[in-house]
């Protein structure tokens, strides 16, 4: 389980304002600051945790307190329809292409692992289950489904 270990963030891009940084998306206060993407088309927040890890769930939360409120962020929908993909050598086993996305220059095919659609909603967060094999992924991105939207989350925990 990847629970307490620390990984690295990227981001498809940085909106400014917001720390965006590690520390504040793992602190358990679930809707206050973390980080957030500028509008685009194909948005996307990474943690890389240099190793393969398997986890079982993550937890993300809504942008709704602190500089997400006074910013104007509060009111939801930063995370319908987000998913979290691999790099498919990582998962062979999503065949199914309707979970496949592809991104950018590199054109590199990744699946998805994780839908918020299956999450189950919590104190000011939502927690989704994982699903890949014993042999897991060093990287996992939280990605906005295609469209030109914000992705912003408070939180971005492993367990």
């Amino acid at each position: 389980s990847p629970k307490g270990m620390v990984y690295n963030l990227t981001m498809s891009s940085y909106y400014g304002g917001l720390p965006n940084d590690y520390a504040t998306l793992v602190d358990g206060h679930h809707g206050w600051p973390g980080a957030a993407t500028n509008a685009g088309t194909m948005e996307w927040i990474e943690a890389d945790f240099g190793q393969n890890v398997v986890p079982v769930r993550v937890t993300l939360s809504e942008p709704n307190f602190g500089a997400f409120q006074t910013g104007g962020w509060s009111g939801g929908g930063y995370l319908q329809n987000v998913v979290i993909v691999v790099p498919r050598r990582y998962a062979p086993e999503v065949t199914n292409p309707a979970k496949h996305v592809t991104f950018g220059m590199d054109m590199e095919v990744w699946v998805e692992v994780g839908n918020v659609n299956e999450g189950n909603n919590g104190d000011n967060c939502i927690t989704l289950p994982i699903h890949i094999s014993r042999g897991g992924s060093p990287v996992y991105r939280l990605c906005s489904k295609p469209g030109h939207v914000y992705l912003a989350t408070g939180t971005f925990m492993f367990e």
